[in-house]
């Protein structure tokens, strides 16, 4: 929802989705889910959702069209579709589309203009396909057989002359770093027809190739010609910070409605916990025993919602790729980003469960009935859930590829910040050097602000087999775990900070995880022609850059083995 052209007018963009629809071979799929399918559930075949991507990427109307292995899954007529349909669209919107594939068939191979030939992760080509044939002759290179495709023919040499064709394209690449680039060959594309594009030597297959229609053609104008009259009415100015928040937010909201299962079960386990812990606690008394049940009660909530955290481990890490592909396209910082989606999810899956459990649980226990002490009640539950919630998030966020460790971290700092809560672990026997360690626990002033405003001038009946029974004053009884009651407004405070701290920390690890990518990507771009080994995603990459300068609404494919 953040790269359609909004300028376009509605029945543009209705107009484009199902062009893009017609064009991909999606319209009798058109009203399925997209996910599901390994569950059971009616969804799309792999095929069709490798479609669904390259639709997304068009809809978006980018200035370069960045393609990740557009035909895996798909036979080689849809395969040969989709390249026919990124060249038309190149050509009819003077836009450049960097394609990696695997194994192209010769049709498909006909379409390249410029081909980055990789074989495990060295380069082997790189420069126009028309000259490929040249290239292969002046550097003593084999040619192809007569029966032999020219794509085939280069996939087989990466094997059988990997050095030569290494050695060759290094030797290639120092002459084009030392030479100025020549002329654009291609800069009257867009006026100029398809059968001059090529010279004869690279032209592509004469024989009949799918094409987009007159009505797909003309609606994919209109929506790259929106976005560039778009583009000179604002000056090039990036979208304003509150309409990518508004768009933030409508998306966060449409996931929801797709799929609504976190909410309902979070919703859910709430209502069930509060009625079975308001049961077991029900009707406390002012006993010694009625005492433990409510700081066992109170121990327990805090427990439930701090493992309950748990669940928020996932919610940056799941949309990891996409934002790396937004912010690296300019469309928001990581700090807005993280802002508005962690808001949102506190907003659903934090507040309004802790609200449906301390409005149940309150009533069964029977807790004070003034509306000052419930209120508090609900908004320390309220802030202690969100201060969970949110370093399970920044541990997400920091281990993205690895969920185990990320849940095994979380677990143990969950544990650890119950622990220091003040009903298992005494704060006053700590040694003297780690009393500090109560501080840095969110469950621990959580925990005082409950207990202590629970039984604020209330006393404690305590009653001994064989001697008398008395009656002491609760703060007494509150000393012994060294909690007091005048530090209820540091502790909001502190919960409060917690909050802060915590969104400040999600947002600086997504900014830093994010940032440490384009150097590390830069580093062994400038080192790829001296034959050093990439890995796929840095080939890739390098492969956009190498080109990137070079190209003016042309099909460029990465071939990778």
């Amino acid at each position: 929802p953040l790269c359609p052209p909004r300028s376009a007018p509605a029945a543009t963009r209705q107009l484009l989705a199902h062009a893009i629809l017609s064009a991909l071979g999606l319209g009798a799929v058109m009203h399925k889910r997209v996910g599901g399918r390994t569950a059971g559930a009616s969804g799309l075949s792999g095929g069709e959702r490798r479609r669904v991507s390259l639709g997304l990427l068009l809809a978006s109307a980018p200035a370069v069209l960045l393609v990740d292995e557009p035909t895996s899954g798909l036979d080689a007529s849809s395969a040969l579709l989709v390249a026919t349909l990124l060249r038309d669209i190149c050509a009819s919107s003077g836009r450049t589309a960097v394609v990696s594939v695997h194994q192209p068939s010769s049709r498909l191979f006909a379409t390249i203009d410029n081909l980055l030939l990789l074989a495990k992760g060295h380069v082997m080509y790189r420069g126009p396909r028309g000259e490929l044939l040249p290239y292969l002759l002046r550097h003593g290179l084999p040619a192809p057989a007569q029966n032999i495709s020219l794509a085939d023919h280069m996939l087989e040499l990466t094997f059988s002359h990997a050095e030569e064709m290494a050695a060759a394209a290094v030797h290639t690449c120092n002459a084009v770093h030392t030479s100025a680039a020549p002329p654009h060959r291609y800069s009257a594309h867009t006026s100029s027809p398809p059968s001059q594009l090529y010279p004869p030597s690279s032209a592509p297959d004469s024989r009949p190739t799918p094409s987009v229609s007159s009505l797909r053609q003309s609606s994919f104008s209109l929506i790259f010609a929106s976005r560039q009259s778009a583009t000179a009415e604002w000056g090039g100015r990036r979208t304003g910070a509150g309409r990518v928040a508004r768009e933030l937010v409508w998306r966060c909201g449409a996931q929801l409605a797709r799929d609504s299962t976190m909410l309902r079960m979070q919703l859910g386990v709430a209502a069930v916990m509060a009625v079975a812990m308001g049961l077991a606690f029900l009707g406390v008394d002012g006993s010694a025993a009625g005492f433990q049940n409510k700081a066992g009660a109170m121990q327990i909530t805090l427990t439930l919602f701090a493992f309950g955290g748990l669940s928020m481990l996932p919610a940056v890490a799941s949309e990891w790729c996409i934002v790396w592909r937004e912010w690296h396209a300019g469309f928001y910082s990581a700090w807005l980003y993280s802002t508005i989606k962690l808001s949102f999810d506190l907003l659903v899956l934090r507040v309004l469960p802790s609200v449906l459990f301390g409005a149940v649980f309150y009533a069964l226990v029977g807790l004070r009935p003034e509306l000052p002490t419930f209120l508090l009640f609900q908004i320390t539950l309220v802030l202690a859930n969100c201060v969970s919630g949110l370093y399970c998030s920044a541990i997400g966020a920091a281990f993205p590829q690895s969920p185990g460790a990320a849940c095994l971290l979380g677990v143990v700092t969950m544990l650890v910040s119950i622990t220091l809560s003040g009903l298992n672990l005494n704060h006053q026997t700590l040694p003297q050097g780690l009393r500090w360690l109560p501080k840095i626990s969110f469950c621990s002033y959580a925990f005082e602000i409950l207990l202590t405003t629970e039984l604020q001038g209330t006393t404690v009946l305590v009653e001994i087999p064989g001697a008398p029974a008395v009656r002491l004053h609760s703060q007494v009884m509150l000393d012994l775990f060294g909690l007091h009651i005048d530090r209820v407004g540091i502790d909001l405070l502190a919960l409060a900070g917690f909050v802060a701290g915590a969104f400040v920390l999600n947002a600086a690890i997504l900014a830093a995880k994010l940032n440490r990518t384009i150097p590390k990507l830069r580093q062994r771009a400038r080192q790829g022609c001296a034959g050093k080994r990439l890995n796929r995603p840095e080939a890739e990459m390098m492969g956009g850059t190498l080109n990137g300068g070079t190209l003016n609404g042309t099909l460029s494919q990465a071939v990778h083995l």
